[in-house]
């Protein structure tokens, strides 16, 4: 890749080990399946609710290597976002990472707001994977993943609290695994008008109880 191109070059003293390589996958991908089942997905979260996940995951580091990173997040955001022509962004999340309330009640609203902006921008497709889905065995045989379709071939990613980031190349049993373990979850999903549904509802009664005396 240019060196031109690499942006988070001002970043490099604050990048994980291996997300440089990350970074490099997400910035030539055309297309990006996003899976998480315990938090909001890095490029959906707002800078409030990425910075108390950071605090939760990393305490060890510093006020000043949070603020780097989510300063990185933003941007990262922000960049791919505005790509043209803009990438297939697909976005899978249990319905408990919308239920699960990271930091306060006012920026666990104003994450589902932030949601529900990037669908109506279609800058993304969401579904939910709710409660009832029958056949979770995708889910419970991999970790949190992102998978990039890129002109070179495929690369995964998979996420976890306690290891880097490891990038896998096409026509590796992982690649394919995840593939596989996306597609089935998605058909289980409720649809992306269902799903919007569920976090404009949520986000209702998140408005109603801070109305409350």
């Amino acid at each position: 890749m240019d060196s031109r191109s690499q942006w988070w070059a001002p970043y490099n003293h604050a990048l994980p080990p291996g997300y440089r390589q990350f970074l490099e996958a997400e910035a030539a991908a055309t297309t990006i399946r996003i899976f998480n089942y315990t938090v909001m997905p890095g490029l959906l979260q707002t800078e409030a609710y990425a910075t108390d996940v950071t605090r939760q995951f990393s305490p060890i580091l510093s006020n000043e290597d949070i603020g780097k990173r989510i300063a990185l997040r933003m941007e990262r955001q922000w960049r791919l976002f505005e790509r043209r022509p803009l990438p297939d962004v697909r976005v899978l999340i249990d319905e408990s990472v919308l239920l699960r309330t990271i930091g306060s009640i006012q920026a666990h609203g104003e994450q589902l707001e932030h949601l529900l902006h990037l669908i109506q921008e279609r800058r993304t497709t969401l579904q939910v994977l709710p409660f009832n889905a029958g056949r979770i065995w995708p889910l419970l045989n991999c970790l949190p993943f992102v998978l990039f379709e890129t002109p070179q071939g495929s690369l995964l990613s998979m996420e976890s609290a306690t290891s880097n980031d490891q990038l896998n190349t096409d026509n590796t049993f992982e690649t394919s695994h995840f593939r596989g373990a996306f597609d089935d979850l998605s058909a289980q999903a409720l649809s992306t008008k269902a799903s919007r549904d569920l976090i404009a509802s949520l986000r209702s009664k998140l408005q109603s109880q801070n109305q409350q005396p």
